[in-house]
């Protein structure tokens, strides 16, 4: 695939999960994931549609709780 394929993949993933795509988000996930240039293609889409998001960074000793936490939000 080419590097335009991928651009204009990752364009219409991110316009189908923000129309609540569930598979196209996964698809999203899957490149960030894997790091790499489809991951950096990602973040460049998004950036201007993020809206009010937040990020949050949760950390902790081994055995504090992340795990769980993460998984109750």
């Amino acid at each position: 695939m080419s590097r335009r394929a991928d651009v204009e993949e990752i364009a219409k993933a991110v316009d189908a999960a923000f129309h609540g795509n569930r598979g196209a988000l996964a698809r999203l996930l899957t490149y960030v994931e894997a790091r790499g240039e489809a991951a950096h293609e990602v973040g460049r889409v998004l950036r201007g549609r993020e809206g009010r998001a937040w990020t949050i960074g949760i950390t902790g000793a081994p055995g504090a709780g992340k795990s769980t936490l993460t998984d109750r939000l």
